[in-house]
């Protein structure tokens, strides 16, 4: 909480170098630097942001800066740690940075992301420097050090000067500032402050003179201890010290005395925000903000006996704060301080008090009114005020005269008539000047009087339960309702009527002969609808007073602005409210009054929104310190939750900002919202397109700041692998139309196949067991022999027979393996081979039933393994045929080998067997080869590929 100095960033965020690090302020939040974030110590003497942006730091133990542009996750300053302990920082007209150190006076020279410290010769020993200044009009710098003020020339010359007058020891000099009009302010270690207008190559003192002595413009401030100088926008110099903050303008020297500002001691000008507002920094009580047009508070410590304020008198003699403790108190303020004191009152009236607002009058001849629980007191005319506390009131009045005990309102109209309201429900008393006699009026509502105001044509008055009357002279009075809990009552140079309700906020009627209401409420952007006073300004702005503070309403743009504690309010609690005659406003609250002196509002600026913060998919973006005010995104696969952080700096009193956003183009901004942070969650896949821009409460609209990104789908709901599963589906219904084509071919060429056998084999052999049985059953007739026939029809039954076993088999899914095709050569050989006495011998693979094959391959090595076993017995004269069947690499090979007499392939005219093979092989997707030669037996060899192998 001790801050010693505050920089503005070319953006607007202010920056303060503390003790515990430096901060960044956004005017709600501060973003905190410390050494875990590249500080070379937590101790930070001053802070700097050059033109360029990049933001420089003093500290305890060497330079740091930072470049808030760059585009990183983590910011972090970069240290130069070789110059000890720095103390002070200054930017040239040149762009030129300086520090002062330890080591005398540093020129930092900055390359890209490279900074090279040079020391600055300076002519022997080089003092501690704690302040650098320069003008601009030649480059020269000045130099405030340990040992009095040093002057630098552009061409390295250097002048020194005390400054303290002789014989005083201590010549440090705290600060140095040349103002805008090239003027030198120089702040002393010891209470002084003195100012100086150098003249080029003219020195600023004559050889040995203190320059105490020589300036003709010089302070002498209450109390030492901190010392710096600062010059705001209007050319206004300020001088913090120990005890007190100096001002100096085209009046001469102002001092502001620790009783009016709200801290102890330890004060120093730091920075001056966009909206005006300076900023003060102090030695354990943090930041304190001085608004231009803002509220001053007082309390208890101001000389009030209470801080629960209820109603406000001027007088000729100053304001009279009326506040409550054990009856009504009178509070007298001389511009500083309050003086307080009780009126008399005689033992017949009980003091108390019910209500604040229009409680006190002083009337127009300077009588005081005072009320009581037991009836009303006045004082007579210009009677000094230290007298009320011990002269007896001239007059009182009380029931029967009154229409209750318990007085509640007073007003004076314009005819010097003071009515009298009593929180008795029988009526409205008034008292006559012109008589003296109390009248009172039954033809008002039956309720409590709260709020009076007058007009050309009469009184308005306004009551708790709703109902405002208007009493014009000689007329019946006319009766409005209105919301319940009336509270306070406005009546408008424009002619124009406010009346506030502890329920339905403010209530304005334009044309009081027609009334017809206008609203505020929270709906509107009021803080409370709890409203309890009214007062306007010069400007014709209205200000209500809420539980939640005062809402300013300007009825031109129907803008709506806040104030409450953190703008100065001693409470939030506002009760009441005055203006006085010179525009000052008044406003009591239950923790003391607040005065501001309403000032015209500028028009407002909002700075463009940067978005400051991004997460993607709970995953954090790399972003500038600075922000961007635009930003294209990519997203991952599964990113489908964006969270973004924005701010913009805003400093104006009153006039707090809010933020609008919209994603992918919507029609409507959001509502305002005073979050600085969106979240977005499981977005649909697509492309987006964010905004977010700052709205103030005047009515002012920042540039917008976008986010443009894509949310990917899932890679199953992507264009390519939708197509791709389209392509795969449709490929898969491809190959399964095929297979099942092919499957239906194939069993289409089984059926033929089967019904080609069924028609060549059993067909023909039927038929010719059919002859046969007819040339028998001829003979038989004949008597001729007939066992010829009937071994023949024999013969052909069992040929059938083996057929149709063959075509069962070749059918049979059953037997689709390796092993089945193997026990059947073997049943053939054995019945072929073995009844030609021809030896014969059969090898195959281990385990050949699990080595799958396709019908149609089965059934074409079965045809081919026979045609070769048939022409081996039939044509080769063979004594051994070899049958070798194996099985490697997925490949599988039948061959069939016979010692015979072999033949010339070349000369071999074939009729159908050895074309029959080799088709088979080319049908079932195999080879076929033939191997022989005279006197060198046959071999046939067949491969083929396992199917799905």
């Amino acid at each position: 909480d001790r801050v010693d100095r505050g920089t503005r960033d070319l953006h607007g965020y202010l920056w303060f170098a503390t003790y515990e690090g430096v901060s960044r302020f956004d005017g709600v939040h501060f973003t905190r630097f410390g050494v875990a974030d590249g500080l070379p110590a937590a101790q930070a003497h001053d802070i700097l942001a050059a033109r360029d942006g990049t933001i420089w730091v003093a500290s305890e133990d060497g330079i740091a800066w930072l470049d808030p542009e760059r585009v990183t996750s983590q910011p972090r300053f970069q240290a130069l740690r070789a110059h000890g302990t720095s103390y002070a920082l200054h930017e040239d007209a040149s762009g030129t940075v300086w520090a002062g150190s330890d080591d005398g006076l540093i020129r930092l020279h900055r390359y890209g992301p490279v900074v090279l410290p040079e020391v600055v010769p300076l002519g022997g020993k080089p003092p501690h420097i704690y302040g650098i200044t320069s003008d601009p009009r030649d480059g020269t710098l000045y130099l405030a050090t340990w040992l009095g003020l040093w002057r630098r020339f552009s061409d390295g010359r250097v002048e020194r000067y005390r400054v303290a007058p002789l014989g005083e020891r201590d010549d440090r000099v705290g600060h140095v500032l040349v103002d805008r009009t090239g003027r030198l302010w120089i702040i002393h270690a010891g209470a002084m402050m003195l100012s100086f207008v150098p003249r080029p190559g003219e020195r600023l003192a004559p050889e040995g003179q203190p320059l105490w002595e020589a300036s003709t413009l010089r302070y002498a401030p209450t109390g030492g201890g901190r010392r710096y100088v600062f010059e705001d926008s209007h050319g206004t110099i300020w001088l913090g010290s120990t005890h007190e903050l100096v001002t100096y303008d085209a009046t001469g020297f102002h001092a502001l005395a620790p009783t009016a500002l709200p801290f102890d001691h330890g004060i120093a000008v730091c920075v001056e925000d966009l909206a005006g507002n300076l900023w003060l920094g102090t030695d354990a009580q943090g930041l304190v903000r001085l608004a231009p047009g803002g509220f001053t508070a007082f309390d208890r410590g101001d000389g009030l006996d209470d801080g629960y304020i209820h109603g406000f008198v001027e007088t000729p003699g100053g304001l009279v704060v009326v506040t409550f403790r054990d009856g009504l108190l009178f509070a007298r303020f001389d511009g500083a301080r309050f003086t307080s004191l009780r009126p008399f009152t005689v033992p017949s009236m009980s003091l108390g008090a019910w209500n604040a607002g229009q409680v006190v009058v002083r009337d127009h001849v300077g009588a005081w009114w005072y009320p009581t629980m037991d009836g009303i007191e006045r004082f007579a005319a210009n009677l000094p005020f230290e007298a009320l506390a011990t002269t007896p009131p001239e007059w009182t009045a009380a029931p029967p005269a009154l229409p209750g005990r318990d007085i509640a309102r007073l007003y004076e109209d314009r005819h010097g008539d003071v009515w009298i309201a009593t929180l008795s429900a029988t009526g409205l008393a008034r008292w006559d000047r012109e008589t003296g006699r109390i009248e009172v009026r039954q033809d008002l509502p039956a309720a409590e009087a709260v709020a009076f105001a007058e007009d050309a044509q009469g009184l308005w008055i306004a009551y708790d339960d709703g109902h405002l009357a208007h009493v014009v002279a000689g007329a019946p009075a006319r009766v409005i309702e209105l919301s319940p809990d009336l509270s306070g009552l406005l009546l408008d140079r424009h002619g124009r009527l406010w009346v506030t309700s502890l329920r339905d906020g403010v209530i304005r009627i334009d044309d009081p002969s027609t009334p017809r209401l206008q609203r505020y409420t929270t709906a509107t952007g009021l803080a409370s609808n709890q409203a309890m006073t009214v007062i306007d300004d010069t400007f014709d702005r209205i200000y209500v007073g809420t539980t939640r503070g005062i809402d300013r309403i300007d009825p031109s743009t129907g803008s709506i602005s806040h104030f409450d504690i953190g703008d100065g309010l001693p409470n939030n609690h506002v009760a009441t409210s005055a203006r006085l005659r010179d525009g000052t406003l008044w406003f009591g609250t239950k923790g003391g009054a607040a005065r501001v002196v309403p000032v015209k509002a500028a028009p407002v600026v909002v700075p463009p929104v940067a978005i400051t913060g991004v997460v993607v998919g709970g995953r954090p973006r790399a972003v500038p310190l600075a922000g961007a005010h635009s930003l294209d995104l990519a997203f991952g696969a599964n990113d489908d939750q964006l969270d973004l952080a924005f701010t913009t700096p805003s400093f104006v009193v009153g006039d707090p900002v809010r933020f609008q956003y919209r994603l992918d183009g919507a029609a409507a901004w959001s509502a305002p919202v005073v979050e600085r942070e969106v979240h977005y969650a499981r977005l649909a896949p697509g492309s987006y397109h964010f905004e977010v821009r700052a709205v103030a409460a005047s009515g002012a609209i920042s540039a917008p700041a976008t986010v443009s990104f894509v949310v990917v789908p899932p890679i199953w709901r992507r264009g390519w692998f939708l197509a791709l599963c389209v392509l795969v589906v449709c490929c898969a219904a491809y190959a399964w139309v095929r297979a099942r084509l092919v499957h239906v071919l194939a069993i289409e060429r089984v059926r033929t196949r089967i019904a080609t056998d069924l028609h060549d084999e059993l067909g023909a052999n039927l038929s010719r067991i059919a002859i046969m049985s007819e040339v028998v059953t001829r003979r038989a007739h004949a008597r001729e022999p007939l066992v010829d026939q009937v071994d023949d029809i024999g013969r052909s039954a069992r040929e059938l027979v083996g057929v149709a076993a063959d075509i069962v088999w070749s059918t049979d899914p059953r037997r689709d393996d390796l092993g089945s095709l193997i026990v059947r050569l073997r049943s053939f050989a054995g019945d072929v081979l073995d009844g030609r006495d021809i030896r014969w011998t059969l090898s195959a693979p281990p385990e050949p039933e699990l080595i799958a094959l396709g019908p149609e391959q089965r059934r074409h090595l079965h045809m081919i393994a026979k045609e070769a076993i048939h022409n081996a017995v039939k044509h080769s004269g063979a004594e051994v045929v070899t049958i070798a069947i194996s099985y490697e690499h997925a490949v599988l090979e039948l061959s069939v080998r016979d010692d015979g007499r072999g033949f010339d392939p070349e000369a071999c005219h074939d009729g159908n067997g050895l074309s029959n093979m080799t088709r088979r092989a080319r049908a079932s997707g195999g080879t076929f080869s033939l191997t022989s030669a005279p006197g060198a037996g046959t071999t046939i060899a067949f491969r083929i590929r396992r199917p799905g192998a």
